[in-house]
């Protein structure tokens, strides 16, 4: 057999039997294991030297070539296949990252493009492969190389990488149970609001929570460990900004994007499954995806929220080109959405924007050029971006600013013409790049010009909020759930340490803020769902523009608070990077802060107060619920309310009272979220429901200095798991 071998990185054309192809394959590996040559093979020779083109039966046999091969030799393995065509391969995408895992394990390379992988066996030594151009010649020669995964003391941006060991949740022999089918409160809340496509739905929502309970969970850890990396340049020095991913973090996106997260409103496919009420239905799926992994939740939300916007105020012709990308389940054509706001001037101030629109005459869907700078641009490998920019010789401010769609790729295929300049590193949320643009007159498209773009954003912004209060809600219960776990086989003085009453008060205060927050922001999805579906009341509308930065800024912080007392119940495990908490305290750190920080969010509020008198629809929502709300719950929030009526009016009479307003909102959304927890006309008020809302309702406003509602493990169980 020659020592030369095929030289090119696809498959081997011209005559030939499978067998003949896979003699060659293995000759191959034999010569490279006797250091004669590194020899590169793709993953479509071999495919077709199994003759695995209808692959019925023999993915096993595919699956143990691969990882003996690229165990036991120096071969590298290139490839062009997306995870959804190395998933139709095997049949399973489970298959798929098994294999991708262990290779990872065995110290091989794991190099991610943008759809695909490429693996490597060695330790450290180059690799080269002469190239052909599409007229046959040789071109430059490629250079790999070969990255030595660091210690986990070196930072994790830039690249580096150190998978983390399965730790022992996911090395059990048993699956971990759905956290669907472990959530009988989200079950209530999901069969209420989608009625009888609940049925329809099931299956989904339990598939979602079975993966997030088990590889989701891991995915998430590699992810986070396995930041992007961003590569400006190609080998022969052109820019491509392009980003390189971890498997595991396009394992996540198939289970996201492909478990039907913004399909579920925008997909005509999944009209049966989500019934009148779409937004529970992606909502549902969120939260469950959520407690697994909530980095990726923001650029689902931004891809939910870009679709959105286009189908809101896009001409024909842009709905029609991006649309179904953007709400499409297979990797192989979806597109992933963003929004460009932040500049260094303008962060919560965006009427400082800089950055220029140059051209058009103000006609939807023209073309214009871009020039300027933005600051904070996550999920920047977007490839449908929402940006705000000034055309020339608009006016200051936000109504001087218009909404445009900015592509990632041009019609013609070429790259748009703006500029990657660094990746941010992040405290969390580190398994997507968020990153620092320069537009150099990148082509976009106009949706609203001054006076209207502004406007239009604010859409996709309150998706965006109600989009982070559900991340929260995920966040504590992940915390809850983990915190409980530990508390019930950890032994100290004796006895397990859920038995002592100090902890035992703890878990039962993130258990019933939990279930309130849960309660509460469902709410607010099903008044978008409302608004959204051109059913809603103006009172309604009236109501969600109030609710909607509540659920957001209040959230936010309960979610940080939640996942602090999480880790602090693990003790010194908790802050440690090999147990799980330590990553979903990272991530919550950011809610908070993105789509508008605490204090930005309390003037929205009062905004709504002022202009749109939403604070009467706050109040009468609340007479509301508390009028079947059993009778001690409706006396003491009876109270509580007729003192936050009185407390608005002094606001309002007190031009210089803007350091009191956060006192009013934080007292508002209390008696809201205990409100419709205790309401049975609203759907909730079981036992357990009232049983949390009594207790937030003390924590927050005691009668007195000692708290007399003492709790108890099966007030626990009800509480979280009931």
């Amino acid at each position: 057999m020659s020592g030369t071998g095929c030289r090119c990185g696809r498959s081997p054309g011209g005559p030939g039997t499978g067998k003949t192809r896979l003699a060659t394959a293995i000759g191959m590996e034999a010569i490279a294991r006797h250091g004669r040559r590194v020899r590169f093979l793709s993953t479509v020779e071999l495919v077709n030297a199994l003759e695995l083109e209808k692959p019925a039966g023999k993915q096993g046999q595919l699956f143990h070539l691969l990882a003996k091969l690229y165990e036991t030799t120096s071969v590298l393995l290139t490839t062009n296949l997306s995870f959804t065509e190395w998933s139709g391969i095997f049949g399973d995408a489970k298959m798929t990252t098994a294999l991708l895992d262990r290779l990872t394990h065995h110290g091989h390379i794991v190099e991610t493009g943008n759809d695909s992988w490429r693996f490597r066996h060695g330790s450290g030594e180059r690799a080269t492969r002469p190239r052909k151009d599409k007229g046959g010649a040789e071109g430059p020669e490629l250079s790999t190389q070969v990255r030595a995964l660091p210690r986990r003391s070196e930072p994790r941006s830039g690249g580096r990488c150190r998978v983390p060991p399965p730790t022992r949740e996911h090395t059990m022999s048993t699956r971990k149970k759905s956290w669907y089918d472990s959530e009988p409160a989200l079950q209530r809340i999901v069969q209420r609001q989608l009625g009888t496509a609940v049925a329809k739905a099931r299956p989904r929502l339990q598939r979602m929570g079975d993966l997030a309970a088990n590889e989701g969970a891991q995915w998430a850890r590699e992810a986070d460990h396995c930041s992007p990396v961003h590569v400006p340049f190609d080998r022969a020095g052109n820019r491509i900004d392009a980003f390189q991913y971890h498997h595991s973090y396009r394992a996540l996106q198939q289970m996201a994007y492909g478990g039907g997260i913004v399909a579920a409103t925008h997909d005509p496919a999944l009209s049966a499954e989500r019934g009148d009420a779409p937004r529970a239905l992606t909502f549902a799926l969120a939260y469950l995806f959520g407690q697994a992994e909530a980095g990726l939740l923001c650029p689902v939300c931004m891809t939910d929220g870009a679709a959105r916007l286009l189908r809101m105020h896009g001409t024909s012709e842009l709905q029609e080109r991006f649309i179904p990308r953007l709400a499409s389940t297979d990797l192989a054509t979806l597109m992933t959405g963003a929004m460009f706001l932040t500049e260094k001037d303008g962060g919560s101030d965006v009427g400082l924007v800089r950055t220029v629109a140059k051209g058009g005459r103000g006609v939807p869907g023209e073309t214009v050029a871009l020039w300027g700078e933005k600051w904070f641009c996550s999920n920047a490998d977007a490839d449908v971006i929402m940006i705000l920019a000034r055309p020339e010789g608009a006016g200051t401010g936000t109504r001087g600013l218009g909404l445009y769609v900015l592509p990632k790729t041009l019609e013609d295929g070429s790259r748009n013409r703006y500029r990657i300049d660094r990746i941010k590193d992040k405290l969390g949320e580190r398994s997507f790049p968020t990153a620092e643009v320069t537009l150099e007159g990148a082509e976009a498209y106009l949706l609203g010009g001054p006076g209207e773009g502004f406007h239009q954003m604010t859409d996709m912004l309150n998706l965006s909020r109600l989009h982070n209060a559900v991340a929260s809600v995920a966040c504590m219960r992940r915390a809850l759930v983990e915190a409980i776990d530990w508390a019930g086989q950890r032994v100290a003085f004796g006895k397990a340490i859920l038995n002592h009453p100090l902890l035992l008060e703890t878990l039962f205060d993130m258990a019933c803020e939990q279930r309130v927050a849960l309660n509460w922001t469902f709410r607010g999805i099903e008044l978008f769902d409302r608004v959204d579906g051109g059913r809603a009341s103006e009172a309604e509308k009236r109501t969600l523009r109030i609710a909607t930065p509540l659920l957001k800024y209040v959230l936010a912080r309960k979610a940080v608070w939640a996942c602090s007392e999480g880790v602090e119940v693990l003790g010194g495990n908790g802050y440690i990077e090999d147990w799980p908490l330590a990553r979903v305290l990272r991530d919550a750190q950011v809610l908070p802060i993105w789509e508008g920080t605490t204090n930005i969010l309390v003037l929205d509020t009062f905004r709504a107060i002022r202009k749109e008198t939403a604070h009467e629809m706050l109040f009468a929502e609340v007479e509301q619920a508390l009028g079947d709300a059993p009778d001690d719950v409706a006396a003491r929030c009876g109270g509580l309310l007729d003192e936050l009526q009185h407390a608005l009016v002094e606001l309002r009479s007190d031009p210089t009272s803007e350091h009191r307003l956060r006192d009013w909102t934080d007292r508002a959304a209390l008696l809201w979220a205990v409100s419709i927890s205790a309401s049975k006309a609203g759907g909730f008020g079981t036992d357990s429901d009232l049983r949390a809302a009594r207790r937030v309702l003390a924590r927050h406003v005691p009668t007195g200095l000692l708290r007399r509602d003492g709790a108890s493990v099966a007030e626990l169980e009800a509480i979280a798991f009931a």
